[in-house]
């Protein structure tokens, strides 16, 4: 009833005698009584729904003798005239399904939140009698089947979230009448089909999300038309390419990720003029041609590049890059060619750069070094064929740097040594020569050190022994001469030994005994001699002892059977004498 004729009301009674105040008496005890009845309706749908679930002492407080109590009962919340505004049941590890809701008995609901729970079933058609609801959102349940067409008729939903389900089938069309939805989240299901066009007329969309589905077909350009979203998700479908061209720039998209798609033919140029964009993820896919040098002269807030696992060709080279924020570039997987850019010494933000697995070719940048910021530098698996510059040992906060198998020359920089909070050095596979340089004693912090396969000379330095946190020391396959070091006993932490396949003299140090974290452990191919120590015997972790191929001799220690989860004894090659049990 409206003001209006309330107060004719009123008028009327006043012209038949009837006090006011009499009036409003009775005025408001008919409608107190009306939402008393609203009110008692609500419960006996909330334990009606609540007696065909699975028993729950979460929901104890739901009972018809409590109901003057309602809007105390769990996860129930009430407008100010008594009546149920809010279900929220999030996180309460329910069980059941929505079957037994009388949907109809909550007009004024406009909060319906049960994530995280174990709800099955489907969703009822009867959903579609909620005409005030405003946030609707079932993620992380059992859910199942087709959404319901009757999904277009709640008009006031701000918020609708079905994520982390296995919803089917197609989007029904009817979301077209969603008009002021702001977030629609239906990723983790197993929907199918093109993504409807109508979905481009929900104008006041600030997120999409329809990550990890089974959608085919190309990306409807209409998505174009919301022009209001800043979070955009399509990653993980079947997606095909577009006409791009009939794409506009979306000036406030802050987050684009359409990776793990079939998109094919070159860069989406729509994406250039998204100035906003902070975090762009196209990894996964078939695109392939030049990246335009607009990307990284444009947008200027971009902090995540992923241009991974495609089959792009060429990076540009800009005279400038305009990326001051960028923090995170994955370029591996792709067909790169030509220098590593100079440019990318200039960005200062960088903390991750991902290139390998490419053609690049040439020398490695020196203004790399300037990358203070830089943790993670991953160049492996390329044609670089110059030497390490000095520089990277500028690179304080490195943590992992790779530069396995490519075409390096020349020393390892003692520079290197600088590398403090390094945890993996990877150098495998390359052409390197010269000593180990004795600065590889300060990278305390490190835990593999991989330099296999390359030309390295000299002796082991002695100084690896303060190498404390070591997990796996790897340098076989080189030239290294001299004897092992008595300080390799200090690496206590070490569970992975391999120097085979280089020219190491003299004999076993019997310090090797103290590494008993130690489970392989190969000097194979070498020209060590003496006897095998019998402290071997304390590496009671080992599963691989492999000696072979040198000029050890003497007969076996005793001290072989302490080692009772050894796996693989390899001792041929050599000159021990006696005999060994068939039980070691």
């Amino acid at each position: 009833m409206n003001l209006k004729s309330r107060r004719m009301m009123l008028t009327t009674f006043q012209r038949n005698g009837v006090p006011g105040l009499l009036f409003l008496v009775i005025f408001f005890s008919f409608h107190l009584l009306k939402i008393s009845s609203a009110a008692g309706n609500e419960a006996e749908a909330l334990v009606k729904w609540k007696t065909s679930l699975p028993s729950n002492s979460v929901l104890d407080s739901w009972s018809l003798n409590n109901s003057r109590n309602l809007c105390n009962w769990t996860g129930i919340k009430c407008s100010r005239a008594g009546t149920v505004s809010g279900i929220n049941l999030s996180g309460a590890d329910l069980n059941g399904t929505l079957d037994q809701l009388d949907f109809s008995s909550f007009p004024n609901l406009t909060v319906l939140d049960i994530n995280t729970n174990n709800f099955e079933g489907v969703i009822p058609s009867a959903i579609g009698n909620l005409s005030k609801l405003a946030y609707l959102d079932l993620t992380t349940n059992l859910f199942e089947d087709i959404v319901p067409v009757e999904i277009g008729l709640l008009t006031e939903l701000r918020y609708l979230s079905l994520f982390n389900n296995s919803f089917n089938g197609p989007i029904p069309y009817q979301i077209e009448n969603l008009q002021k939805l702001r977030h629609l989240e239906l990723g983790g299901n197993y929907f199918d089909g093109v993504i409807p066009g109508e979905i481009g007329l929900l104008t006041k969309l600030r997120y999409l999300s329809l990550v990890y589905n089974s959608f085919s077909g190309p990306i409807p350009y209409q998505i174009g038309n919301l022009q209001n979203l800043r979070f955009l998700n399509l990653a993980e479908n079947y997606l095909e390419t577009p006409d791009w061209s009939k794409f506009p720039s979306m000036p406030l998209l802050s987050f684009l990720f359409i990776s793990g798609n079939e998109l094919t033919l070159g860069f989406p140029d729509f994406i250039t003029g998204c100035q906003k964009l902070s975090f762009l993820d196209l990894s996964f896919n078939y695109l392939t041609g030049p990246i335009p040098p607009s990307l990284f002269t444009n947008l200027v807030n971009l902090e995540y590049l992923g241009l991974s696992d495609n089959q792009f060709q060429r990076l540009p080279s800009p005279s400038f890059a305009n990326v001051s924020k960028l923090n995170n570039l994955q370029l591996h997987n792709n067909n790169f060619s030509g220098p590593v850019p100079e440019f990318l010494g200039n960005i200062s933000s960088l903390a991750y750069v991902k290139s390998y697995n490419n053609f690049f070719e040439g020398k490695i940048p020196s203004s790399l070094g300037k990358l203070r910021n830089l943790e993670y530098l991953d160049l492996r698996k390329n044609y670089l064929n110059s030497t390490i510059p000095s520089e990277l040992g500028l690179l304080s906060n490195l943590t992992f740097l790779y530069l396995k198998k490519n075409q390096l020359s020349g020393p390892i920089p003692p520079e290197i040594g600088n590398l403090r909070s390094l945890l993996l050095l990877d150098l495998s596979e390359n052409q390197l020569s010269g000593p180990i340089p004795k600065t590889f004693g300060n990278l305390t912090s490190l835990f593999n050190c991989l330099l296999i396969s390359n030309n390295l000379s000299g002796t082991l330095p002695q100084e690896i022994g303060n190498l404390t946190t070591l997990s796996s020391f790897e340098v076989g396959n080189n030239k290294l001469s001299g004897k092992l070091p008595a300080e390799i006993g200090k690496m206590r932490a070490l569970a992975y030994f391999s120097v085979k396949s280089n020219k190491l003299s003299g004999n076993l140090p019997p310090e090797i005994g103290k590494m008993r974290a130690l489970t392989y452990f190969s000097v194979k191919n070498n020209t060590l001699s003496g006897n095998l120590p019998p402290e071997i015997g304390n590496m009671t972790a080992l599963k691989s002892l492999d000696v072979r191929s040198n000029n050890l001799s003497g007969e076996l220690p005793r001290t072989l059977f302490n080692l009772d989860r050894l796996v693989n004894l390899s001792l041929s090659d050599n000159q021990f004498s006696g005999l060994i049990s068939l039980d070691l």
